[in-house]
């Protein structure tokens, strides 16, 4: 029996002007990153508008994967988004499984609304790359799921990779939220561990203090401050593991910056048979590390590979 091909509920919501736009990997997909798609996941301005639009064209109520929900919303924030599957155009066909569309309350992702488009240009249903950064990055400072947050964290590590030439620039600095700014500096330092659970609450609360106009950017970087400094001794047993299965890829090379004074980009994103791979806080025991897999988490769970 043949397998229906996705369908793209985009073209429904244009057609009656319904502010959207994609999210999470087609989103990165737009950006320049080679990441599988999945569902539709789109952010709406209303979710019920958006889903009565869809509905009316055929398509139905239905249930996300419920296996993997914690992975892709919070449901203390997101509330229960609408998920409906498209009408089958073959009556013999099989629903592919990732053949869904999710519809997302774009209030729940910060600043997001302003990337909203009613356009009937295909193109413009797509998140700007500051936009994008911005409110992954507030959603993993914000999030209280761990899981929810290891899939935030691989969706900015593929945004990365996708956009490494971007990040270091001044231009991008002045786009982003300036409670950011220190982020994205600490970032581009490389010297943290941006996902380690101390360097999350070292960051969150930076972002608070300037929030208040409390924080004076440190262009140096605040890894003497607090969260959690890389082990490079450690990464480089890992890499002795891994021979030559293993590798680098740097962001950028070391810039120099006129408004952010000397700024050197060593962040790195990891990278183990061609696909970025990204660690929470971890610790790595040297013989455990096979398979693609860079540790076990301090909290009992197995690090997520990507």
């Amino acid at each position: 029996m043949p397998r229906e091909r996705p369908q793209d509920p985009s073209p429904i919501l244009r057609k009656h002007s319904i502010p959207h736009c994609h999210w999470y990997e087609r989103a990165l997909r737009f950006h320049g990153s080679d990441t599988v798609q999945f569902q539709y996941y789109l952010l709406v301005d209303s979710v019920s508008n958006a889903e009565a639009v869809l509905l009316a064209a055929g398509w139905s109520p239905a249930v996300h994967p419920p296996a993997v929900v914690e992975d892709f919303w919070e449901p203390a924030v997101d509330g229960l988004p609408a998920v409906l599957s498209p009408p089958v155009a073959h009556p013999d066909a099989i629903p592919g499984e990732d053949d869904l569309a999710v519809l997302f309350d774009v209030q729940a992702w910060p600043g997001m609304s302003e990337d909203l488009s009613s356009s009937p240009d295909p193109n413009s249903h797509y998140p700007s790359l500051p936009r994008m950064y911005c409110a992954l990055v507030h959603r993993v400072l914000d999030s209280l799921s761990e899981r929810f947050t290891s899939y935030l964290v691989v969706q900015l590590a593929y945004l990365s990779a996708a956009v490494r030439s971007e990040l270091p620039s001044p231009e991008l600095l002045e786009t982003i939220d300036p409670d950011l700014h220190q982020w994205h500096i600490d970032w581009l330092k490389g010297e943290l561990n941006m996902y380690a659970f101390a360097t999350l609450a070292h960051e969150r609360s930076i972002r608070e203090q300037a929030r208040n106009g409390a924080w004076k950017l440190m262009e140096e970087g605040t890894a003497e401050l607090g969260g959690l400094k890389y082990d490079r001794e450690m990464e480089a047993r890992i890499r002795a593991s891994y021979g030559d299965g293993w590798k680098y890829e740097k962001i950028s090379d070391d810039e120099d910056f006129d408004s952010l004074g000397e700024i050197k980009s060593d962040q790195e994103i990891m990278v183990v048979s061609g696909k970025p791979s990204v660690e929470l806080d971890t610790e790595v025991d040297e013989g455990e590390v096979e398979g693609g897999t860079a540790g076990v988490d301090k909290h009992g769970g197995e690090q997520a590979d990507v």
